[in-house]
């Protein structure tokens, strides 16, 4: 234990589905004893945490929140460092708390072991709307009415521009969704404003010349399927375009890959002032957002003194893929999937039972099954 005349030290834990932190947290002497705080020696109970002694001797005595600068939300149309971070830990949540599933879709395309689905919602005429009213209009249709059809009460979205200055939206979610259902679901959503209609007009006044050059510059599909494409288009008279694309992960890699490509990643494209000048009408809106389910998971903490048993035992049995000692704490990163299948089970039940406490269902449960798999009475 380190005590000085006006701090007290208690060594702390939190944890995550992919990461473990061992720091140390600081309160004034009169903090602890209002509170009743238990001071303790951290030798009494960390002997099986190896790197906790190493921890309580780097303590930070930053205490005065003056010293630091006012954090604001307005975002300048680009996410921060912090706004992705948060993003990451949502998806991570989101992944390992995924039931595994076997799903079969219209197409008669099955799916084994899925986990979670990427969703990419595109607009289909030249955007001439804020960003903000489409998310108000559109998107809150689409969610209301994904989490009416299909449950869809887990998810993250995050906004972003194309080249052309289109909004476009990012979504990740533990539900199964079936791409043309959620097409209509999208192209009504956007029709609301008008979208599809603009999209109709274009398209009606092409010929087949001039739709294949709209392509051909673009990708290398060849003339025999735009032409397939067109004749298509033209016999459904272009109610129903092509605004949405979906992935399925089953695996931590394939959760990795889509992370850093579609939810966290920096945009690559500059703004035009066109672009610019409609946003700043739109006021200081969301450029992301996760569900209220999501929302209230955040990482496991404790005071090492009063760690459970349970915690103890996945933690002292844990490999990390490597440990970094920083000046006020140490890391340990790991994945579940490489720590064997009972160690895995554990960490998996654990978090779900975090989880079904602050009322988090994962798609594919509903309360009793849960509570039945968990062995909740």
């Amino acid at each position: 234990m380190k005590e000085g005349n006006h701090y007290a030290v208690l060594p702390s834990i939190s944890v995550s589905p992919s990461k473990i932190a061992f720091y140390s947290r600081i309160f004034r002497r009169k903090e602890v004893a209002e509170n009743h705080y238990q001071l303790f020696s951290p030798n009494e109970k960390t002997d099986n945490l190896p790197s906790s002694k190493k921890v309580t001797k780097k303590v930070s005595l930053i205490v005065n929140d003056k010293n630091f600068p006012e954090f604001s939300n307005i975002h300048n149309l680009e996410l921060s460092h912090k706004a992705r971070k948060r993003i990451k830990e949502k998806v991570t949540w989101l992944y390992h708390l995924a039931k595994k599933k076997h799903v079969t879709f219209s197409n008669g395309k099955t799916i084994y072991n899925h986990k979670m689905s990427f969703i990419t919602l595109t607009l289909p005429a030249e955007q001439c709307h804020t960003s903000a009213e489409i998310i108000a209009k559109p998107l809150h249709n689409f969610i209301t009415e994904m989490g009416r059809r299909f449950g869809m009460e887990n998810y993250v979205w995050r906004l972003e521009w194309q080249k052309n200055g289109n909004a476009h939206f990012h979504i990740a979610t533990d539900v199964a969704v079936d791409y043309f259902k959620i097409r209509s679901i999208w192209n009504r959503s956007i029709q609301l404003l008008g979208y599809v209609s603009r999209y109709q007009e274009k398209m009606r006044s092409l010929s087949l010349l001039e739709y294949s050059k709209l392509y051909t510059n673009t990708d290398k599909t060849d003339f025999n399927t735009i032409k397939a494409r067109y004749s298509h288009g033209v016999a459904t008279r272009w109610f129903n375009p092509n605004t949405v694309s979906v992935n399925s992960a089953v695996s931590g890699k394939e959760i990795a890959f889509y992370i850093s490509k579609y939810i966290t990643k920096e945009s690559n494209c500059s703004l035009s002032d066109e672009v610019l000048e409609r946003e700043n009408g739109g006021g200081n809106f969301r450029l992301w957002f996760c569900s209220r389910s999501l929302s209230k998971l955040s990482n496991v903490c404790e005071y090492i003194e009063n760690m459970k048993d349970d915690l103890i035992e996945l933690v002292s049995n844990i490999k990390p893929r490597f440990r970094q000692i920083m000046q006020y704490c140490e890391m340990w990163y790991y994945s579940s999937n490489e720590q064997g299948k009972e160690l895995s089970k554990k960490l998996n039940d654990y978090f779900l039972k975090y989880a079904y406490r602050l009322g988090y269902v994962p798609s594919g449960y509903s309360i009793n099954t849960l509570e039945k798999y968990l062995q909740i009475t």
